[in-house]
Parts: C-alpha cells; sequence; structure tokens
C-alpha cells in the first residue's frame, strides 16, 4: 500500500509509541506489524521497513538488522521526543493527530 504523506507522519508516530511501549525490551518487526495490524493504514513488511529506516535516519530508532528480521529500540532522542522535551521532528505526526 502506499501511503500519502499525513499517514505517514501517522503510522511513523504510532511506530515510535509500539516500540516506546516495549522497552526496556526491543521490538521485532515481527510484534510491530502485529502491534499495527487491523489499522487503516496497514503497511506491508517492506512499507514497515521503509518507515523504521525513515525514524532511523531522525535518529529515534536504532535497528539491528539480520537477513531475517528488523529489532528496533528507541534512542534517547526518541523517548525524549515522545515524552515531549524534544520537538517532533518533520515528517512524524504529532500526539493528538490522528
Amino acid at each position: 500500500m502506499d501511503l500519502q504523506a499525513p499517514t505517514k507522519a501517522v503510522l511513523r508516530r504510532d511506530i515510535l509509541r509500539a516500540i516506546d511501549a516495549s522497552r526496556p525490551v526491543a521490538l521485532s518487526e515481527t510484534i510491530l506489524a502485529r502491534a499495527l495490524a487491523g489499522l487503516p493504514y496497514e503497511p506491508t513488511p517492506r512499507g514497515l521497513r521503509r518507515e523504521v529506516g525513515y525514524l532511523q535516519s531522525k535518529g529515534l530508532v536504532q535497528v539491528r538488522k539480520d537477513e531475517a528480521c528488523w529489532v528496533m529500540e528507541l534512542t534517547a532522542l526518541g523517548v525524549d521526543v515522545l515524552e515531549g522535551t524534544e520537538p517532533m521532528p518533520a515528517g512524524i505526526a504529532p500526539p493528538g493527530d490522528v
């Protein structure tokens, strides 16, 4: 599914929230996909990796990659952004946006 920019921004925020909910344990992409299943913007596995990669490029997520699965954790900046002590970067929906 090719997502529009506003939907991508909401998906990115929801990815951050799901990873945050798993702390202090890292989250696998399989569990992340299950957490997002059933939402109107449910991404494909490739789309999910693309958005996680975007969050990684913003410095919000750390990703350990192997051939079979990606495992993700929030960086300190990612935690600060979700807690509101750092501003939400462009391209990620602010809290409250649907």
